[in-house]
C-alpha cells in the first residue's frame, strides 16, 4: 500500500554486509527508507548496534538512531540517544551528551564524532574526557581523543584533574594535552 512494506511480528532486512532485525518494521520502495521499532539489532562485521527505534536509508547506508542506543565496534562502545551512523565508512555523528568508551577511557560531549578507522574522536561543548585507568580527567568546550595513541586534548576553558594520588589536583589553562597508554 502506497509503496510501503511492513512486518509486525519480527523481520529481517539485509543491506550488503549489514543485517537489521526487529519486531516491527516498515520499508518504502520509493524513498528507500526503513523504520525499525522494538528490540532493533543491527549487525555487520565492523559493529553491533542495539536500540529501540532506528531509521535506515538503504541508498546511503546511514542509520539514524533516536532513543537509547548502544554501538560496539572492536574495543569501543558508544552510548547515544540521538545520532547518525554511516555503516559503510564506520563513522558516527552523535548528539545529546553521547558517551564514547574505549579501554577505561571515556569521552562525553554535547556532540561527539567518531571515526573508527582512524580511531579519532573530536567532541564539542561541555566535553569531559576521563581516564579511569590512569586516574585523570580533562574538561573543556572542545576535545579530541585518539584511541590508537592514547592522546587526548581539551581546550577552550580547559581544566585538568589528576586524582591518581589520595587528593585531587586541579589545573586551569588554555589547552591541556595528555598521552596515556
Amino acid at each position: 500500500l502506497y509503496n510501503n512494506a511492513y512486518f509486525f511480528e519480527g523481520g529481517k532486512m539485509v543491506d550488503g554486509n549489514t543485517v537489521l532485525i526487529s519486531d516491527w518494521g516498515e520499508y518504502n520502495t520509493e524513498s528507500k527508507m526503513s523504520v525499525f521499532n522494538y528490540d532493533v539489532q543491527m549487525k555487520s562485521p565492523k559493529f553491533f548496534l542495539t536500540t529501540d527505534t532506528l531509521y535506515y536509508d538503504t541508498r546511503t547506508s546511514v542509520a539514524h538512531i533516536v532513543g537509547p542506543s548502544d554501538i560496539t565496534s572492536g574495543d569501543s562502545h558508544i552510548y547515544s540517544e540521538q545520532g547518525y551512523y554511516d555503516t559503510k565508512q564506520d563513522i558516527a555523528r552523535l548528539m545529546n551528551r553521547s558517551v564514547l568508551s574505549n579501554k577505561g577511557k571515556t569521552l562525553v560531549g554535547d556532540s561527539v564524532y567518531y571515526d573508527s578507522e582512524k580511531g579519532f574522536s573530536p567532541a564539542f561543548f561541555n566535553v569531559v574526557y576521563t581516564d579511569s585507568v590512569n586516574k585523570n580527567k580533562l574538561t573543556g568546550n572542545y576535545g579530541e581523543y585518539y584511541e590508537n595513541t592514547g592522546y587526548a586534548m581539551c581546550t577552550d576553558s580547559a581544566v585538568a584533574i589528576d586524582f591518581s594520588q589520595g587528593d585531587s589536583l586541579f589545573m586551569h589553562a588554555d589547552t591541556f594535552k595528555v598521552i596515556n597508554r
